[in-house]
């Protein structure tokens, strides 16, 4: 095993692209090649175009693993386009249910870091929309989710924590065309638990891409988000949250960010829309703790 890319919590990872050669007649060690309904082509039918793939590994604990598979994947001509996208399954079957939306509310907490290394086309994406709002308020003073037990709460597909919110959460008068007024997490969030099939965190944000270090690295980021969650406290989260937007500009925000993770990389800043709405939130922070200053 390469140690370097040794990761503490099985990974798995969904990729969509397209490939030449007929999908069945395919074979890729520790993958298999399902069909995707976002992708063209994704029924295999015409035999002249690029086939829709969807390539999920086997959950892995050494992530070099992708560099085998990316090798066979070349032989088959592997392309990606802006319909495509990449989900990264982590486990967290070690986590409870309150520690679950520990993350949640960390996940909502860094969200608007995390969109600066996606491409503009994944930001607000259908596939994956921002985490609700009011995961933020969860853990916080003399609310309506202080009585709340979470891990009271049974943590599976159809009575779980998104049932329960709902009904506890609901206005019975109102008529809800989908859950978007009552807190909830599931399939098409960026960070996805309460709606995965399996005992994951499933990162939705990220781009399809064609190289496989890019992919590497996503993998990497999103397990050492979950493995910073699980060893500090909230207070303690709190604190990482509150400095990462003290700082001046967003290179240092970046810088401070994967520093935290504990990382030696940092991913490209590729999202401008995502990298304009960070830099505009610490100017005009910035901005008060100068006046602030002058007055003291």
């Amino acid at each position: 095993m390469n140690n370097e890319l040794a990761v503490r919590r099985k990974v798995g990872i969904e990729m969509e692209g397209y490939i030449e050669n007929y999908p069945e007649d395919v074979e890729l060690v520790g993958v298999k090649i399902k069909q995707d309904g976002s992708l063209d082509n994704c029924d295999w039918d015409y035999l002249n175009e690029p086939f829709g793939v969807e390539l999920c590994t086997e959950p892995m604990t050494d992530i070099s693993l992708l560099r085998e598979v990316w090798k066979d994947m070349k032989h088959n001509n592997w392309t990606v386009d802006d319909r495509a996208g990449t989900h990264i399954h982590v486990d967290v079957s070690d986590f409870s249910v309150e520690e679950k939306v520990k993350l949640l509310r960390f996940g909502k907490g860094i969200e608007r870091i995390i969109f600066l290394f996606v491409d503009d086309y994944r930001n607000n994406n259908e596939y994956c929309y921002p985490l609700h709002k009011e995961w933020r308020k969860v853990f916080r003073g003399d609310n309506k989710y202080a009585d709340i037990d979470w891990n009271s709460i049974t943590d599976d597909e159809f009575e779980g924590v998104n049932e329960y919110l709902y009904q506890r959460f609901r206005n019975p008068d109102r008529y809800y065309s989908d859950r978007e007024q009552v807190i909830w997490n599931g399939k098409y969030q960026w960070m996805n638990i309460f709606g995965s099939r399996y005992p994951t965190v499933e990162y939705r944000l990220y781009q399809a891409v064609e190289d496989v270090e890019v992919l590497i690295q996503q993998a990497l980021m999103s397990e050492a988000i979950v493995n910073l969650v699980k060893n500090h406290s909230l207070a303690q989260l709190e604190y990482i949250i509150r400095e990462l937007y003290k700082q001046e500009t967003v290179d240092a925000t970046v810088e401070m960010f994967f520093e935290t993770l504990g990382l030696d990389f940092k991913l490209e800043v590729r999202g401008e829309r995502a990298q304009k709405y960070l830099a505009g939130k610490l100017a005009a922070k910035n901005a008060v703790s100068e006046v602030v200053e002058q007055g003291a």
